[in-house]
């Protein structure tokens, strides 16, 4: 059996539980993330730049972009069908970055987890990179846009102890960059109906740079279109030892206990015995399809990419399966 999270022994048993008791997910889970903590204490009121206070359970999520892409990818955030604040319910604290902007620094030092997006042709991204991992962060997430092979940037990346890197196909950089911006964001921001929590994600993530890979269906194909991305990136599933499954369904949906086995229960199947998985479950109004799903899949601890035909035809797969 696979090592799973430290919580999912008891999320198992409460879901059967409360299931049993009520018959109805929706009603029956709700689980919200709990107080972040950083090296164990409790953290004190965060102050925004113009004065404003966040309570203490919010978390502060910093969004640094880097050169022409991480600019476009900005304005998608900031501005396009998906807009990343609606989903934080506040402005999204979003900066461009710059080697000539002073605030750069302040903003990182007054933030928690730090997200990184542009290019690896840029010489500003490892500039920012460097700053970004002086800071002493809860987590840093690291979208590194690849113009060759993903796959295998990913298995020889050195990644730093708080930090989690993301390597994404320059051919379809824009898109691939909200999807995964978006199911990260979820997961730490939006109330999970089977629990993750803060703990449990970086436990997952940090010190490893990897994949995301995207399912986006209707409702009816979800299981189908799931297990065609399962088994394009099965291999590599196998032999990861990090694995992080987030599932979205739209909050009109009326999913059921079977849905979320069969899901989570595709993942599982094709792990190693010592893999480490972390899955969860959240509902948002504004999702764009009845289901989505986004796993992260660990590569540096993975030495099967030594095939490079595999490596090639998996990379030719990095887009999003949308239905027709």
């Amino acid at each position: 059996m696979s090592n799973v999270s430290r919580r999912k022994f008891i999320k198992s048993i409460g879901l059967c539980t409360i299931l049993a008791a009520t018959g109805n997910t929706h009603d029956a889970l709700s689980f919200f993330p709990s107080q972040l903590n950083i090296q164990g204490k409790r953290q004190s009121p965060l102050s925004e730049p113009n004065g404003f206070t966040l309570p203490e359970n919010i978390i502060k999520i910093l969004f640094i972009t880097v050169g022409n892409k991480g600019f476009k990818i900005a304005k998608v955030l900031q501005s396009g069908p998906k807009p990343i604040d609606v989903l934080a319910g506040k402005p999204a604290i979003i900066q461009h970055f710059s080697p000539n902007n002073n605030q750069i620094d302040g903003f990182i030092s007054e933030g928690q987890i730090v997200f990184l997006i542009g290019s690896m042709k840029d010489r500003d991204f490892w500039i920012a990179r460097e700053l970004i991992n002086c800071h002493d962060l809860f987590l840093s997430f690291t979208i590194a846009i690849e113009d060759e092979n993903p796959l295998l940037a990913a298995q020889n990346f050195p990644v730093n102890e708080q930090e989690a890197c993301v390597f994404i196909h320059e051919k379809h950089y824009e898109h691939q960059a909200i999807l995964t911006i978006h199911s990260l964001f979820s997961m730490l921001m939006i109330p999970s109906r089977v629990g993750l929590d803060f703990a449990d994600v970086k436990s997952n993530v940090s010190g490893k740079s990897g994949v995301m890979v995207h399912t986006v269906s209707s409702y009816k194909d979800s299981f189908n279109a799931f297990k065609q991305t399962i088994d394009t990136y099965k291999a590599h599933i196998k032999n990861s030892s990090g694995l992080l499954l987030n599932i979205i369904y739209n909050d009109n949906i009326d999913f059921t206990l079977r849905d979320l086995s069969n899901i989570s229960g595709e993942v599982h199947n094709c792990c190693h015995s010592d893999a480490d998985i972390v899955w969860g479950l959240t509902e948002c109004l504004k999702l764009d399809a009845d289901f989505r799903a986004t796993l992260f899949i660990s590569m540096n601890d993975n030495n099967l990419i030594d095939d490079m035909s595999l490596a090639k035809r998996e990379t030719d797969n990095l887009k999003t399966l949308h239905p027709t």
